[in-house]
């Protein structure tokens, strides 16, 4: 069973996506999965296409979240929009919110221990 995580996609976030899973030959390394998740940017592409500021709502799962995560690069810009960064963004907190609370408490927990410096793991 999956659970899953809805995302507001840009036009140019749908093509970022669709450029990316084209890269890994039409998602096909991933699985039936992949091609699920292509057929999902298609549609949010068509319902996005030709209409500025509109955005789809799209029903990710968690491997399609991390495939998202995993591909696209922070860097891919659309002109001056960073189109890449804003995806991710979205993509990370549709991941987190997947995480359940145990989890995020053991990160929140490392991560605090880390930021100790210094102190002697054996005291």
């Amino acid at each position: 069973m999956f659970d899953y995580q809805v995302l507001e996609l840009t036009n140019e976030e749908a093509w970022a996506i669709d450029f990316c899973v084209r890269q890994s030959d039409h998602g096909k390394p991933w699985g039936d999965w992949g091609e699920d998740l292509l057929r999902k940017v298609f549609v949010a592409i068509g319902e996005t296409e030709g209409h500025s500021d509109s955005t789809a709502i799209v029903l990710l799962n968690g491997q399609e979240l991390w495939a998202i995560e995993n591909q696209v690069r922070h860097l891919y810009r659309e002109g001056p929009v960073p189109v890449g960064r804003n995806l991710l963004r979205k993509v990370q907190v549709a991941i987190l919110a997947l995480s359940s609370d145990l989890f995020r408490e053991e990160v929140e927990e490392d991560a605090s221990s880390d930021t100790r410096a210094g102190t002697d793991p054996n005291r």
